[in-house]
């Protein structure tokens, strides 16, 4: 899975995603643009990297704008 410490650190980017993704402010056009972060944050925890091969990005770190 990774290093001990990276598992609170990938549970406090997913719970910071979904405080945004629940704000009431929120517009479609951020939903779609958040959305990829969430499957990265949640494939990062995943044992394999197929999805990641399969799309040619790495499924490690989120991308800069999560």
């Amino acid at each position: 899975m990774g290093s001990p410490g990276e598992h609170p650190d990938r549970v406090e980017q997913l719970r910071n995603l979904m405080e945004r993704l629940s704000a009431p402010e929120l517009t479609l056009v951020e939903a779609k643009a958040l959305r990829p972060c969430l499957s990265d944050l949640l494939d990062s925890g995943l044992p394999s990297r197929d999805a990641s091969k399969a799309t040619g990005r790495s499924s490690m770190a989120p991308r800069p704008e999560c």
